[in-house]
């Protein structure tokens, strides 16, 4: 039900602010104000994070909808994302993903434990590249 209301939406979009079904919806990247959070994960015993999982709760800029003028209308969208076992690191001994969130928009990283955290490593990063926290087998978050 939310795809159609969304694809309705887009068409009215299109009819009322002149776009052709040609036409592209050009935002400016202050429309939608996100970065992202860039975790690197490491495995000592190099067989992935064994069930082990950060979470982040956050917020990211989403667009929803279009004002009477046609600008974008920029709303702040909730989230929950599972960054290590759950979202792919099952092997090996490195992993690097990167997750968007609002610029300025507060978020909190929690570990979820599985089996031999002692293994696990983590340094969480902004896009220019500080370090934000780094730690293994949930210390620090």
């Amino acid at each position: 039900m939310n795809n159609l209301i969304q694809r309705i939406s887009l068409l009215l979009v299109f009819v009322l602010c002149g776009f052709t079904m040609y036409s592209q919806v050009v935002v400016s990247p202050s429309a939608a104000n996100n970065t992202s959070i860039v975790f690197d994960l490491t495995d000592s015993f190099g067989d992935g994070w064994n069930g082990a999982n950060i979470q982040v709760d956050g917020f990211v800029e989403e667009i929803t909808g279009f004002d009477a003028t046609c600008e974008a209308e920029v709303s702040l969208v909730p989230f929950t994302q599972l960054v290590g076992a759950a979202s792919g690191f099952t092997l090996g001994a490195t992993w690097n993903e990167e997750v968007s969130v609002a610029v300025g928009a507060p978020f909190t990283l929690t570990w979820s434990p599985g089996t031999f955290d002692g293994e696990t490593g983590y340094t969480v990063s902004d896009p220019a590249g500080t370090v934000l926290v780094t730690g293994n087998g949930g210390s620090n978050l």
